[in-house]
């Protein structure tokens, strides 16, 4: 990440703690108009105080973005719209879904499924799960590190790739894995051509900006990636967090409809709630919202992204 970028996430994260971000900066979260109102009922110092962590730091560092799974109706018409629109690669195509390149920033996988798996009036692709390259890469220590935090890890591998399936304090399906999977296919350019719904843009992706997910208790979800991955907060609005996933690169925005239950337990105003998983919390952390941005004409100097 450049100089100046930092220095404004360093700045916005200043302004957060002196009550300033709310009012002065435009913000997507409750506490947007300011601290002690309705919607953000906390005073800054509470709102965005940090809680005890989850669980100690594993010492992990994320590497990559391994892949994200989307579940569609018809993933060779996603799969064709991208490659088309901004320029993803097709990895690898097998009958039920399509592995895309995002150059070498991560992979998209569209995933077939039954349309009964959607709402009947939302969009027809919902995001499923993550997965990240961790380092270092010890298959039973790192099952073991996950068992210690009470996770219960399911292995899934692959010749030289390693990896365990988790769930995340929302009941999330996370996998974390080693760097002899996509990742490293994505050294290699692929000949795979799929079928052009229109004209391509000659468009590059560039960058992500961000990944943003809706949980019940924010300030519980960014200390299990943060002591899980090695992730690093940024900035606490009061309703939602910024953490850097990679260095230089992918950004998580976990936020929700209101103050932390943990910020709320802290202060005295309500009790801290149970961090299982519930019906309604799985159906909003499937409304993930994936922002992808940055993109240049081949041949062109790509510019930095507004952070």
């Amino acid at each position: 990440m450049g100089e100046a970028a930092f220095s404004r996430r360093a700045l916005l994260g200043a302004l957060g703690t002196m009550g300033f971000a709310g009012s002065a900066f435009p913000q997507s979260g409750g506490c947007r108009d300011g601290y002690g109102r309705p919607r953000c009922p906390l005073p800054v110092e509470q709102a965005t105080a940090p809680i005890p962590p989850v669980f100690g730091p594993t010492g992990w560092k994320t590497l990559a973005l391994e892949s994200f799974t989307i579940d569609v109706a018809d993933y060779r018409v996603e799969a064709a719209f991208y490659a088309a629109l901004l320029g993803w690669t097709l990895r690898e195509e097998d009958g039920s879904r399509a592995v895309m390149d995002i150059g070498n920033l991560g992979s998209c996988i569209f995933r077939a499924a039954p349309p009964e798996s959607f709402t009947k009036d939302g969009p027809h692709a919902a995001i499923r799960n993550f997965s990240w390259v961790i380092d270092p890469w010890d298959a039973k220590k790192v099952a073991a590190e996950l068992v210690k935090r009470g996770m219960t890890p399911v292995a899934e591998n692959r010749g030289a790739f390693q990896s365990f399936w988790v769930k995340d304090p929302d009941g999330w399906d996370l996998q974390i894995c080693n760097g002899k999977g996509l990742s490293a296919g994505r050294r290699k350019a692929s000949a795979a051509k799929p079928s052009l719904p229109f004209a391509p843009t000659g468009w590059k992706t560039v960058w992500f900006d961000h990944f943003s997910f809706r949980g019940r208790d924010y300030k519980r979800s960014a200390s299990f990636y943060a002591n899980l991955l090695g992730w690093k907060p940024a900035f606490d609005e009061g309703t939602q967090i910024e953490l850097m996933a990679v260095a230089g690169g992918s950004l998580f925005w976990l936020n929700s409809s209101k103050v932390s239950p943990s910020a709320n337990a802290a202060a005295g105003t309500t009790k801290a709630t149970s961090s299982a998983p519930s019906a309604t919390t799985a159906r909003r952390v499937r409304l993930i919202r994936f922002l992808l941005v940055g993109v240049r004409r081949h041949g062109g100097t790509p510019g930095r992204p507004h952070p």
